[in-house]
């Protein structure tokens, strides 16, 4: 675990950085994955709550905290879902560009 060495150079901090962040892309990806099979549903929002969720939770394990863990689950998963629902029904939070 990356927290423990305390004399990491700067190379050390960003392969443990892009490691862990690697680890929460391939949860969320997978749960996602799963949980749409399981549900027979490829497209529901709730799917990539629950991937969301599970990466919160991960994030939460590697803090060991709890609050850390449900709050992540919270804010990943509303945003993961909310972002899905985004693309399902074209929102856009930008205008056209200008020329």
């Amino acid at each position: 675990m990356c927290s423990v060495h305390v004399h990491l150079s700067l190379r050390g901090w960003v392969l443990c950085f892009a490691s862990f962040a690697a680890t929460l892309g391939a949860v969320f990806g997978a749960t996602t994955c799963l949980t749409a099979q399981i549900r027979e549903k490829p497209d529901d929002p709730l799917n990539y709550f629950i991937g969301g969720c599970a990466t919160g939770m991960v994030l939460g394990a590697r803090a060991h905290s709890y609050m850390t863990g449900s709050t992540a689950c919270l804010g990943f998963g509303v945003t993961a879902a909310l972002m899905k629902i985004g693309n399902k029904e074209g929102w856009r939070l930008t205008g056209p560009p200008k020329l």
